[in-house]
């Protein structure tokens, strides 16, 4: 009886195995080898051989359900349709790594996304979301979330589990608060909170230690936060058009940075620990209420560009700092 069991095992491992092994996740390399079906028709006639769908630009108005037959599709782009529903039973593409959804007409996401388990890309861009399921916690390999242009007004905390996330882009939205977990992003690299209502940043994020590329415009910032300090890969913060007063200590520590752009606020003064920004190459500080430099300015021997457009500085004092800077730093005024 024993035998008999162990042969029945063996006979039903084997097409078991073939069937893992057709169904396995492709590595990045062999997902952009992999055919591009163009035509769901087309798809179709062989779907356990498909792993590459774009449906983009196809005037959709639904997600055609014979897609949930590709059970080995692992990109999926459904951008730039009119897709008003994202349906429960998306979570029967769980092996899907890519899931494009830009430019559509959603209004929410349901929150079986959280099933997709295997995902390092989403993007919801350009829709009419607002607010995201819990379960996009549980999307553990995501590296990259794009959801710009919604009406998006508060992020869930269980967003800030994605240890892996790399690229966030939540521009054009409504959110006033990041969550005050958000630090726990640690691989973060790239943010892009422009357009939003934010006041402040949590405390948290100093500990955003990989951040590269910082996007701020069109907030509302008043104050530096102590919170920029402690980002110390930045090499490019934009926060332009916001209601900032001052340059003060808390930028002026990040000796990383190289791009610091400024324009539209209402700065007046300038901190001279500017000159701890050794690696700064561009400064943009157009249309703000500066009438002085610090002298420490003078220290930054790397600096390039220093737009000082529409401030309220002398023409003498105007042609002082181009005297100072004339051999090393295009400025303008």
């Amino acid at each position: 009886m024993k035998n008999l069991f162990f042969i029945l095992f063996l006979f039903l491992l084997v097409p078991y195995g073939s069937l893992v092994a057709q169904r396995r996740l492709l590595d990045e390399e062999e997902l952009a080898e992999a055919k591009d079906f163009l035509s769901l028709e087309e798809a179709l006639k062989n779907p356990e051989k498909v792993y590459k769908l774009d449906l983009s630009n196809n005037n959709l108005s639904e997600i055609p359900n014979e897609i949930f037959q590709l059970h080995n599709l692992q990109s999926l782009n459904l951008s730039d349709n009119n897709i008003k529903v994202l349906p429960r039973n998306v979570q029967m593409l769980s092996r899907l790594q890519y899931l494009s959804l830009g430019n559509n007409r959603l209004k929410s996401i349901p929150k079986e996304i959280g099933s997709l388990v295997n995902l390092i890309f989403l993007a919801i861009d350009d829709n009419k979301l607002r607010n995201i399921p819990k379960t996009i916690g549980q999307l553990v390999y995501l590296k990259n979330l794009s959801l710009g242009g919604n009406n998006i007004e508060k992020l869930p905390i269980e967003l800030c589990k994605l240890r892996q996330l790399e690229n966030l882009s939540i521009w054009e939205n409504r959110i006033v608060n990041l969550p005050q977990d958000f630090g726990n992003l640690k691989m973060l690299s790239t943010f892009d909170v422009s357009n939003n209502q934010l006041k402040n940043l949590p405390k948290s994020f100093n500990k955003l230690k990989n951040l590269k590329v910082c996007d701020l415009r069109f907030n509302k910032l008043e104050f530096l936060p102590e919170a920029l300090g402690g980002l110390r890969s930045l090499y490019y913060i934009d926060l332009s058009n916001n209601l900032l007063k001052n340059l003060d200590a808390p930028l002026c520590s990040i000796k990383s940075l190289q791009i610091l752009y400024a324009r539209n606020n209402n700065i007046t003064t300038i901190s001279s620990d500017i000159e701890n920004l050794s690696a700064l190459q561009d400064l943009e500080l157009a249309n703000n209420n500066i009438s002085t430099l610090p002298k420490e300015i003078m220290n930054l021997r790397n600096l390039v560009n220093l737009n000082l457009v529409g401030n309220k500085m002398s023409n003498d004092y105007e042609n002082e700092i181009k005297c100072k800077f004339a051999k090393t730093t295009h400025v303008r005024f």
